[in-house]
């Protein structure tokens, strides 16, 4: 069952789309969940902003009006030096149209209001319902040390202070806006401080009532990182954002502290114990230094991006499960063909040519495959019809190749040693043809009792022509070697013989030598061929001496020249053809002279077999395995001297 499943067309066919699907369908969730995320963050920055800003606005706005009552208080004394009467008037008609201050006061430079009167400092603030007057300054409250007052002093320019408990003053948490005034208008020699106070009542009143969210909310840290409004009610004034992110070792939350303290605006994404999985927007306040923050959770921001994601899984879920169902009953209505077409095949493939194929009458894929398999069928029939026709013919073909190869291998000598009789002489040969018949010959046979004539040939071209000509070239040489005739004229009689109507222009290279073995004197001809080698006792072998002559069967009535040498006891000659040297391995290198000649001088002292099979070893040992490309034949003949 396993097995089928595997070889199921139309399963396989899902399996390559449906991957591809499922990559796709995730990209496009993927891409469309981060499109959205950023789609939302942007959002959630945008409504965080114009939350913080309505709110900042609202809180600017009692600033500003704060610091307009001041500065025309502060103006209002330095021009008209108003009297006691005067500056309370002013003061709580101050108070009284403006609800957002709680208090304001004069305070005036000891002994500047009154040269008698160290301290003066009329202070006008809400009761419940009503306005109140009481005058700052004693020996538990020098007013002039204090930051609402010693620091604009100090500066010489307003200035909002951190938010304090007034003690002795409003008694209650509060910022003030602090100005100086002079004594004139032109001068600048302060002559006191006017200044205003908000309590941070109202101002976190307004601050928790920004919403973000479920559970989003805002906080106020003042221009040092105080925490001036907080839903934590026990971190106002006791923490600030530098000693909570130190507390819990938080790098990122005192840079953010460091980006809102100096009035930068950002949308960050923050994890600890204050903020957790959080989004946190902050904004400064363009009077006092003040920063707004805005922390709303990312849970509730992505909320209803993670139910769509999750609604679009499903869907898609169940919209891949629908496609899969769609393309495996597609590919399995597809394919029913095709296992038609499967059993049909099977029958043609056991030699039922007659099988009927299932008709298709579509034009499409289907309906050539159709088309495809009833011409296959037809034309099956007739080459397995040729192809029996042609195995038989092959079969004869190689049948005869083998007699041929049998009947040309019987033309040579090849039982050794040849002459068992005979001491004064030691003979071993090899002929391997590279295809079934070759065009390789050697010879050896006596004209007289004493004179041993032999050759080796090497006809052009491979295969049957090669043979035949071999077998001419051998059996002319048989017919023409006579006693007493010289050997030049031998090897004249052979090539006008070969010549004579040799319309295929074949030819072949021949060495054809004489060895007298009661003087060892050896004459020859080379026609073309390969020079033999000759190996001595004492000496390095070398090639004999070429005899300038033309291979046999180019034209008739050449003359050829013999060369003579002569041979001591022990000495070897080795002919061979151009398929030892020409050998070639798999990288086309050839074996070459140099290796023939390094091989023969290890032989010193060898027996004509030894010599042999040694050559034909390392020829093999080059070759490696590659194909023979040409015939190999070598002849080697150690003359051991008349009195062995």
């Amino acid at each position: 069952m396993r097995q089928a499943w595997k070889k199921s067309f139309a399963i396989r066919v899902s399996l390559y789309i449906l991957p591809f699907v499922s990559l796709l369908i995730a990209a496009i969730l993927i891409f469309y969940y981060f499109f959205s995320r950023g789609m939302i963050t942007d959002s959630a920055e945008s409504n965080a902003g114009e939350i913080a800003q309505s709110a900042v606005n609202r809180i600017e706005q009692v600033l500003v009006s704060v610091e307009k009552v001041t500065k025309s208080e502060a103006l209002f004394t330095q021009v008209f030096t108003p009297d006691d009467a005067a500056i309370r008037l002013m003061l709580s008609q101050g108070i009284k149209s403006n609800p957002e201050i709680f208090g304001g006061a004069l305070a005036f430079e000891p002994n500047n209001f009154n040269s008698e009167q160290r301290y003066y400092a009329p202070y006008a603030y809400r009761n419940q319902d009503t306005i109140q007057i009481s005058y700052l300054g004693n020996e538990n409250y020098e007013y002039f040390y204090m930051d609402w007052y010693q620091i604009p002093f100090t500066l010489n320019k307003a200035y909002w202070t951190e938010p304090y408990y007034d003690k002795g003053g409003g008694n209650i948490l509060m910022s003030s806006f602090s100005i100086p005034f002079y004594k004139k208008a032109e001068s600048k020699s302060i002559a006191g401080i006017a200044t205003s106070n908000i309590a941070l009542d109202w101002l976190t009143a307004i601050v928790d009532s920004i919403q973000v969210y479920e559970t989003g909310y805002a906080f106020l840290i003042s221009r040092t990182g105080t925490l001036i409004s907080h839903p934590a009610k026990d971190k106002i004034m006791h923490e600030s954002i530098f000693s909570l992110a130190k507390e819990m070792d938080n790098l990122k939350l005192r840079e953010i502290g460091r980006a809102m303290i100096n009035g930068e605006s950002d949308l960050v994404y923050i994890d600890n114990e204050l903020f957790p999985e959080s989004w946190l927007y902050y904004l400064p306040f363009p009077s006092n230094g003040w920063s707004l923050g805005i922390v709303f959770p990312d849970s509730e921001l992505f909320a209803s991006l993670k139910k769509m994601n999750a609604s679009l899984i499903f869907l898609g879920l169940i919209g891949f499960s629908l496609l899969c169902f769609i393309i495996f009953n597609a590919a399995r209505r597809v394919t029913v063909p095709l296992r038609k077409f499967a059993k049909s095949a099977r029958e043609i493939a056991e030699g039922k040519f007659d099988t009927t194929l299932p008709e298709i009458k579509t034009q499409d894929e289907m309906g050539q495959l159709y088309h495809a398999f009833e011409y296959l069928r037809k034309e099956l029939g007739v080459y397995i019809e040729n192809l029996k026709q042609t195995t038989a013919d092959k079969e004869k073909i190689e049948s005869e190749l083998r007699i041929a190869n049998e009947i040309q291998m019987g033309m040579v000598p090849k039982l050794f040693p040849p002459f068992p009789d005979r001491n004064d002489i030691d003979i071993y040969a090899l002929l391997e043809p590279a295809k079934e018949v070759g065009g390789d010959l050697y010879d050896f046979f006596f004209i007289d009792d004493n004179k041993l004539c032999f050759a080796v040939g090497d006809v052009s071209g491979k295969g049957v022509p090669a043979a035949l000509f071999m077998v001419v070239t051998r059996t002319l040489l048989r017919s023409s070697a006579i006693k007493d005739v010289p050997i030049a004229k031998i090897v004249q009689a052979l090539n006008d013989s070969l010549s004579q109507d040799n319309e295929a222009q074949m030819f072949v290279t021949f060495f054809l030598g004489i060895l007298d073995l009661e003087t060892g004197d050896l004459e020859y001809v080379n026609a073309g061929h390969n020079p033999p080698v000759i190996l001595t006792k004492t000496k390095d072998p070398v090639f004999a001496k070429m005899t300038g002559d033309m291979a046999l069967g180019f034209m008739e009535n050449q003359v050829f020249k013999a060369a003579k040498i002569k041979l001591k006891t022990g000495d070897t000659i080795f002919s061979y053809t151009d398929g030892v040297t020409e050998a070639a391995n798999h990288y086309q290198e050839l074996y070459s002279d140099e290796r023939l000649l390094s091989v023969i001088k290890v032989c010193q002292g060898c027996s004509a077999r030894e010599i042999i099979e040694k050559m034909y070893q390392d020829i093999n040992l080059h070759a490696s395995g590659a194909e023979q490309s040409d015939d190999i034949t070598m002849l080697a003949i150690k003359y051991r001297g008349p009195d062995s």
